[in-house]
């Protein structure tokens, strides 16, 4: 801005002092003598030089005045007044408030409804499938039960006839008979081995006629016996399997050739001191390879 306005000022010198002064130079060089020409051209052109001189030491010290900093006048405080258009909006807006508020405690208790929903369908589902194999177990069960009860009631029948039986003196045909019904019924046993020996053990107390035994070849002893062990041999059932080796020792060659003699379709005879006895071998079932013997 400075700058243009120096470069103002010079044009103004030049228009208004040195142009006039060289047109009247041009003019009197044209119009008056050489001399008096001369003469009145050095004294405007001195006049003009003093003149310029002094307009440019006055316009190079002034200095151009600040741009004026012009300052907004502060808005006036506007009095609220209050106005029913503004009041309605307000309640408005706190009521828009109060129904997101509500509807944000609504979302909260929905998505804590839709966890315990979930929660709940996976024990639903846990629990129907726990039914699922419980209903699967119950049914085995029946039908294990009315198994069990069907050869309870074979066995029950049997033991009905055995008891009919009138108590009589064996001849040895009359106890392989024995031997042989024993043997049948010990083979369709269907429980466990422990289960089987107990309820084949608690079935042989039924038998009027003769002495029924049970041996394990494995462990080398009598396991059960019927109470005929007191007629014959005057000794309990307990006894008698602790004392059985001591009427037929297990390393003697009788019961060594007893043994080797047995299979499933052999029988074997021995005697035990005033007694004699016939063994058999259990082909199937959980007692499979248990010997029955039968003594009288």
């Amino acid at each position: 801005m400075l700058k243009q306005l120096k470069s103002f000022e010079a044009l103004v010198i030049f228009f208004l002092y040195l142009l006039p002064v060289l047109l009247w130079s041009w003019f009197g060089f044209s119009q008056m003598s050489l001399a008096s020409h001369w003469t009145l051209f050095s004294m405007g052109l001195i006049l003009s030089a003093f003149s310029g001189l002094a307009l440019w030491m006055l316009t190079s010290n002034k200095k151009p005045a600040p741009a004026p900093v012009i300052t907004p006048p502060p808005e006036p405080i506007k009095e609220y007044v209050p106005n029913p258009i503004n009041e309605q909006l307000q309640k408005e807006k706190e009521m828009l408030e109060a129904q997101i508020e509500k509807l944000k405690e609504k979302l909260s208790q929905t998505k804590t409804d839709s966890d315990t929903l979930e929660s709940l369908e996976r024990t639903l589902a846990a629990k129907e499938k726990e039914i699922e194999t419980l209903t699967k177990k119950a049914g085995e069960l029946e039908l294990k039960v009315g198994e069990l009860e069907y050869e309870i009631k074979a066995l029950i029948d049997f033991n009905q006839e055995a008891e009919r039986q009138e108590p009589i003196a064996l001849t040895e045909q009359d106890a392989g008979r024995i031997l042989r019904k024993w043997i049948d019924a010990a083979s369709a046993l269907n429980d466990s081995e422990l289960q089987a020996q107990e309820q084949l053990s608690r079935l042989m107390q039924g038998e009027p006629s003769a002495l029924i035994f049970l041996y394990r070849r494995d462990q080398e002893r009598l396991i059960s016996s019927n109470s005929h062990t007191l007629t014959l041999f005057n000794l309990t059932p307990e006894q008698f399997a602790e004392k059985f080796h001591t009427f037929i020792p297990k390393d003697s060659l009788e019961w060594h050739t007893a043994l080797n003699h047995l299979s499933d379709t052999k029988w074997s005879g021995l005697d035990l001191k005033d007694a004699k006895a016939i063994m058999g071998q259990i082909p199937k079932g959980p007692l499979r390879g248990t010997l029955l013997g039968v003594a009288f």
